[in-house]
């Protein structure tokens, strides 16, 4: 039997070194297989028997100073390695960022210039221009991206207050910084006049801005207070342990008016004087002649929804809102639950509400929460809402400090820096089909010149003739811009020069060459090179195939457009590709 149990253990002592061979021959990047192999060996034994592995390894095996030539030679002649000597993954060459969800909103207002305007996390605001439509639109866009935590807009001022103390006052279609003394969070905002406000949060602390100066009030407390509003004679704020502070006479009285067990998240007052509170596990309270009152809401949802926000289009038609989708409404006499359709968002954790009422006495109700997820009022009936950039977007470009500028329909245009996006005011409703920077073009003979400052503004020009323009190419010296009706339009510091050579064809796509070569693609597969303002007709077998892009070379030029259409030409001719 000796001699079996030899050749089993010299036969297994032969596998042994084969798999070393095998592991070493196969490890990428890691060193050479002396390295490979003494890292697998633990005592002195098994040296020895490293050593011999070393020893019969195949001559052609690669050592270390081998490996990194050969990749020094695969790099110098600029071919990729091939797949099993990659053993870690690229970085992401692409980042997708979904516009159906913009953020957490956590207040909202009615303001006179921009319809409703929203605020949340990471300096979130969008607008809605108009109630009709329902469509949002980026900005004014904050110097930074602090959470903001409510906006109030009155007597035309608007505000907004959030995170370390940050204080905005909208102007124009940007903001003042207006920073409290303070680097406590601020979660109210209460206007007085267009010089007047009072500001509220954490630890109980209120600060009055009046003539561009701050004052700190005495509250006496120090639990947070998360909404104030002004009255005839002062302020009302509420917060922590189910209490409210009013301010009478100079002194700030506090007044415990619900559970302790409550936060109250949501105030509202009245234009005939009466003051609503709402709050965690559905605490709705209301003051009327100087007495509160806990109010019943006949929401039977267990345990009770916390309540965050509340709106009153008179003291006979308010709306609270809340988590899990909860909308109420009272009628002056009693609360109910407001039916809610969604279907989406049902059940959406709602963090605010507002309301408009239009000339002709129509009104909307939006209430928006966590996730851009909202609500709105619609016949009787609350239907889905989100906050979300749902226009159709049509160019894309950058500006000199490497931010992307989008455009697309109804005027809509916003940036991004590589962290969050901006909104940038165009001024028009009209739809801008095209954009290169400092410009972007559209329906109507629209012209868009875009300044590179911090918040990106925008100026606007109505060409005549007043076109559907769309494309624009730019270089520092002009820009061209082609229409639908056939019009090359040039643009540079004398004004705006039209050509009307091309008439009656419709052109959708326009590259520079060089200063006096241009290339126009057209309906049909028609491209024309214009040189020293005269156009000739490349005829490429385009058949009614459009021309929709352009890029220009210069020796060449590439041609895309309808039905897979790609052509390549030297501005003599053109090959199919």
């Amino acid at each position: 039997m000796a001699p079996q149990k030899n050749a089993s253990f010299w036969l297994l002592l032969g596998l042994l070194i084969l798999g070393f061979i095998f592991f070493a021959c196969t490890k990428s990047e890691s060193g050479s297989n002396q390295d490979i192999i003494e890292s697998s060996v633990h005592d002195e034994g098994q040296l020895d028997l490293a050593e011999e592995v070393n020893d019969i390894r195949p001559k052609d095996v690669a050592d270390e100073n081998d490996l990194v030539s050969d990749f020094e030679q695969i790099d110098s002649q600029d071919t990729p390695p091939a797949f099993d000597e990659v053993t870690e993954p690229g970085v992401p060459r692409f980042s997708v960022y979904d516009l159906q969800n913009l953020g957490n909103v956590r207040s909202i207002a009615g303001t006179s210039d921009l319809g409703i305007i929203a605020v949340g996390d990471n300096g979130l605001v969008a607008h809605m221009r108009d109630i009709s439509d329902s469509d949002f639109f980026l900005g004014p866009t904050p110097p930074d991206n602090k959470d903001l935590f409510a906006i109030v807009s009155r007597h035309g001022t608007t505000v907004a207050v959030g995170e370390k103390g940050l204080v905005l006052r909208l102007k124009d279609f940007g903001w003042e910084v207006l920073q409290a003394p303070t680097s406590l969070d601020l979660y109210g905002v209460a206007v007085v006049d267009s010089d007047d406000f009072y500001v509220c949060g954490a630890k109980g602390q209120i600060f009055h801005f009046r003539e561009n100066s701050w004052t700190k009030e005495d509250t006496g407390i120090t639990y947070n207070l998360y909404a104030i509003v002004p009255t005839g004679t002062g302020a009302i704020a509420a917060g922590d342990f189910g209490t409210v502070i009013e301010l009478r006479g100079g002194i700030w009285q506090r007044q415990q008016v619900a559970s302790p067990a409550s936060s109250l998240r949501g105030l509202f007052r009245t234009p005939d004087g009466i003051t609503f509170a709402v709050g965690t596990l559905g605490t709705v309270v209301l003051q009327k002649e100087g007495v509160w009152q806990l109010q019943i809401t006949g929401d039977n949802y267990d345990p009770p929804r916390d309540l965050y926000s509340i709106f009153a289009f008179s003291s006979s038609e308010v709306y609270a809102v809340g988590d899990k989708g909860a909308v109420l409404k009272f009628d002056g006499k009693k609360w109910r639950v407001a039916p809610v359709a969604g279907p989406y968002n049902q059940f959406a954790d709602l963090r605010a509400v507002w309301g408009v009422e239009t000339e002709d006495g129509t009104k909307k109700v939006i209430a928006m929460g966590l996730d851009s997820r909202g609500l709105a009022l619609n016949n009787k009936t609350f239907e889905d809402l989100n906050l979300a950039i749902t226009q159709n977007l049509y160019g894309v470009t950058f500006d000199p400090d490497g931010r992307a500028i989008v455009v697309g329909d109804r005027g809509v245009a916003f940036a991004f820096d590589g962290k969050r996006f901006f909104g940038i005011e165009t001024f028009t409703n009209n739809s801008l089909r095209s954009v290169s920077w400092p410009y972007a073009v559209g329906d109507k003979g629209t012209l868009v010149e875009f300044q590179a400052v911090s918040d990106i503004r925008a100026t606007i020009t109505d060409l005549t003739p007043p076109d559907d323009l769309t494309d624009i190419h730019s270089t520092p010296d002009f820009a061209v811009a082609v229409s639908r009706q056939g019009t090359v339009f040039r643009i540079d510091d004398n004004g705006v020069a039209t050509n009307d050579d091309l008439l009656g064809n419709s052109l959708y796509a326009v590259c520079i060459a060089d200063p006096s070569k241009i290339v126009v693609g057209a309906d049909k597969g028609l491209l024309f090179v214009m040189e020293n303002e005269n156009a000739r007709t490349l005829n490429p077998a385009g058949g009614f195939r459009a021309i929709r892009d352009l890029y220009c070379d210069d020796s060449f030029f590439i041609a895309v457009g309808d039905y897979g259409l790609l052509l390549k030409c030297d501005y003599t001719s053109c090959v199919s590709l």
